[in-house]
């Protein structure tokens, strides 16, 4: 058994998902479609944030459309280590 000594919390794995298909969101003027991409996820008070990898583009999901996207296929999550897709 590891002693406590060689017992240490993991660096958080920076969370990734892929847009594959359409998602609109809404912002101050309209509605948009958001790039096809891999984004960062970033939780926060008002649902589930992503940035786009290739040029920061960033919006919100409440967190029930980000969970729909993901159950419908148009959002896929990847993996922590970035070996396969969940």
């Amino acid at each position: 058994m590891a002693s406590r000594s060689q017992m240490r919390p993991k660096p958080a794995a920076q969370k990734r998902a892929v847009i594959r298909d359409a998602v609109w969101y809404c912002a101050d003027n309209g509605k948009h479609l958001a790039p096809r991409g891999e984004y960062d996820i970033e939780s926060n008070e008002s649902g589930v944030g992503l940035c786009s990898c290739a040029d920061s583009n960033r919006f919100t999901l409440s967190f029930d459309a980000f969970v729909q996207h993901v159950n419908e296929g148009r959002i896929t999550l990847i993996a922590a280590n970035n070996s396969r897709k969940l």
